[in-house]
Protein backbone atom coordinates (compact mmCIF):
# COMPACT_ATOMS: atom_id res chain seq x y z
CA UNK A 1 0.00 0.00 0.00
CA UNK A 2 1.26 3.43 -0.88
CA UNK A 3 0.56 6.95 0.33
CA UNK A 4 -2.20 8.65 -1.63
CA UNK A 5 -3.26 12.25 -2.09
CA UNK A 6 -6.98 11.56 -1.71
CA UNK A 7 -8.62 10.57 1.57
CA UNK A 8 -9.37 6.86 1.95
CA UNK A 9 -10.24 6.21 5.60
CA UNK A 10 -10.80 2.44 5.31
CA UNK A 11 -7.49 2.01 3.48
CA UNK A 12 -5.74 3.99 6.23
CA UNK A 13 -7.28 1.71 8.88
CA UNK A 14 -6.30 -1.42 6.91
CA UNK A 15 -2.76 -0.11 6.48
CA UNK A 16 -2.52 0.55 10.23
CA UNK A 17 -3.72 -2.98 11.01
CA UNK A 18 -1.51 -4.67 8.40
CA UNK A 19 1.79 -3.07 9.46
CA UNK A 20 2.34 -5.47 12.40
CA UNK A 21 1.15 -8.43 10.29
CA UNK A 22 3.68 -7.55 7.60
CA UNK A 23 6.47 -7.37 10.18
CA UNK A 24 5.62 -10.71 11.81
CA UNK A 25 4.56 -12.61 8.66
CA UNK A 26 6.32 -10.86 5.73
CA UNK A 27 5.16 -13.31 3.07
CA UNK A 28 1.54 -13.61 4.26
CA UNK A 29 -0.29 -10.57 2.88
CA UNK A 30 1.86 -7.63 1.85
CA UNK A 31 5.08 -7.07 -0.04
CA UNK A 32 7.06 -3.83 -0.47
CA UNK A 33 6.80 -2.22 -3.90
CA UNK A 34 10.58 -2.16 -4.21
CA UNK A 35 10.68 -5.95 -3.80
CA UNK A 36 8.00 -6.41 -6.47
CA UNK A 37 9.97 -4.23 -8.88
CA UNK A 38 13.23 -6.08 -8.16
CA UNK A 39 11.50 -9.46 -8.63
CA UNK A 40 10.07 -8.29 -11.97
CA UNK A 41 13.53 -7.24 -13.14
CA UNK A 42 15.15 -10.45 -11.95
CA UNK A 43 12.45 -12.54 -13.62
CA UNK A 44 12.76 -10.62 -16.89
CA UNK A 45 16.51 -11.29 -16.98
CA UNK A 46 16.00 -15.05 -16.57
CA UNK A 47 15.05 -16.51 -19.93
CA UNK A 48 12.03 -18.82 -19.85
CA UNK A 49 9.78 -20.28 -22.51
CA UNK A 50 6.61 -19.21 -20.65
CA UNK A 51 4.65 -16.22 -21.89
CA UNK A 52 2.62 -15.75 -18.70
CA UNK A 53 3.75 -16.45 -15.15
CA UNK A 54 1.88 -16.11 -11.87
CA UNK A 55 3.75 -15.81 -8.59
CA UNK A 56 2.66 -16.08 -4.98
CA UNK A 57 3.91 -13.60 -2.36
CA UNK A 58 6.63 -15.97 -1.15
CA UNK A 59 7.87 -16.48 -4.72
CA UNK A 60 8.10 -12.71 -5.21
CA UNK A 61 10.09 -12.38 -1.99
CA UNK A 62 12.49 -15.08 -3.19
CA UNK A 63 12.79 -13.61 -6.71
CA UNK A 64 13.54 -10.14 -5.34
CA UNK A 65 16.53 -11.45 -3.42
CA UNK A 66 15.87 -8.79 -0.75
CA UNK A 67 14.12 -10.98 1.79
CA UNK A 68 16.09 -12.72 4.47
CA UNK A 69 12.89 -14.42 5.61
CA UNK A 70 12.60 -16.80 2.66
CA UNK A 71 15.04 -19.48 1.65
CA UNK A 72 15.90 -19.48 -2.01
CA UNK A 73 14.38 -22.48 -3.71
CA UNK A 74 16.51 -24.75 -5.86
CA UNK A 75 15.06 -25.00 -9.35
Amino acid sequence: MVDRQESRPMEAIARFILIPVAKVFPTAITIPIEDVAQAMINNAVNATDRTVETFENKDIHVLSGNSGHCAKSKQ
